[in-house]
């Protein structure tokens, strides 16, 4: 399934700004997440991001999470979502890092 993907410019934390085009957000402060308008409900998935112009200081968590996860929290905070880290390439749940699954990624890192 091939869908356009937007972010839920009222499902956020409020740290974060949208642009424009519906699809690109940023955030200067804290952790915090925002979700978009698709829906998984089984099977196989997979999901490609863009990071630009981040800041080498800044730090990415991409993931699922479900409508119960904490938008105020990092995503991979709670019970409700599973984050992957840019550090490490470690997966987080509960607040728990499960170590390395894959390679880290960013802005800052050699292609």
């Amino acid at each position: 399934m091939k869908c356009a993907t937007l972010v839920r410019w009222l499902d956020k934390g409020p740290l974060l700004l949208f642009g424009d085009d519906g699809v690109t957000v940023s955030g200067t402060k804290g952790f915090c997440m925002a979700r978009t308008n698709a829906c998984v409900t089984r099977g196989t998935y997979y999901f490609e991001l863009k990071l630009l112009g981040a800041i080498e200081a800044y730090h990415v968590r991409v993931g699922w999470g479900t409508k119960k996860a904490d938008i105020n929290a990092p995503v991979g905070f709670d019970e409700h979502s599973y984050g992957y880290r840019d550090i490490g390439g470690e997966t987080m749940h509960k607040s728990k890092r499960s170590g390395p699954y894959g390679d880290s990624f960013g802005t800052s890192l050699p292609y």
